[in-house]
C-alpha cells in the first residue's frame, strides 16, 4: 500500500552489492539501485564509439559481406553471417547479439600511430570510426579475446593537457 505524505524526509541513496533490487525496513519496501553510470573507456574518450551492426555502416557492411557470399538470409528469413570462431573454424553464425562490428585495422594500432596526433574525438578519429570500409563481422566471443590479447594501451591523444590519462 502506497501513501501520500505531505512534507519532507531525509533521502539516502546507497548502492547494495551484487544487488539490483532488495528489501529495506521491517515493512519489506522494495528498493532498487540506482543506475550507475560506467566510465568510459580510453577508446570511447579517444575515437567515440563503434558504429553499430544495424547503422548505416552496418548497413554498408552487409551488403559487402552479402556480395562476398559471407552473410545470407535463409530460406526461413534468418540472417546468417560466416565467421571464425574462437576454434579457428569458419562457421554460418545466426546474425544476432553475438555478433560484432569487428575492425580490419585495429582500432587501438591505429590510434597509438596516428589518431593520437589528432585529438581525442577529432574529426580524423571519428572519421576511422565512421569509415564502413574498416569493418567486418566478428563472433563476439573471438572479437572481445582478440583485442584483449593485444596488451596495447591507448596513448595520450595530443592536447589533452594535465587531465589523467587514461580517463577515470
Amino acid at each position: 500500500c502506497v501513501e501520500r505524505l505531505e512534507g519532507t524526509a531525509p533521502l539516502f541513496e546507497i548502492v547494495v552489492a551484487e544487488a539490483h533490487t532488495y528489501y529495506a525496513s521491517a515493512d519489506s519496501i522494495v528498493v532498487h539501485n540506482p543506475k550507475v553510470k560506467k566510465a568510459k573507456t580510453c577508446r570511447e574518450v579517444a575515437l567515440g564509439g563503434t558504429p553499430g551492426k544495424h547503422s548505416k555502416q552496418g548497413k554498408a557492411v552487409w551488403a559487402r559481406a552479402q556480395a562476398d557470399g559471407e552473410a545470407q538470409v535463409t530460406a526461413s528469413g534468418e540472417k546468417q553471417v560466416y565467421v571464425e570462431t574462437s576454434n579457428g573454424n569458419w562457421e554460418w553464425k545466426k546474425f544476432d547479439k553475438n555478433i560484432h562490428m569487428g575492425h580490419d585495422v585495429d582500432a587501438v594500432k591505429w590510434w597509438n600511430s596516428k589518431g593520437y596526433k589528432y585529438g581525442a574525438k577529432s574529426q580524423e578519429a571519428r572519421d576511422f570510426m565512421l569509415d564502413d570500409t574498416n569493418y567486418r563481422f566478428e563472433w563476439g566471443p573471438l572479437n572481445s579475446s582478440n583485442g584483449a590479447g593485444l596488451k596495447t594501451v591507448y596513448r595520450k591523444p595530443v592536447g589533452w593537457g594535465t587531465k589523467a590519462w587514461p580517463p577515470k
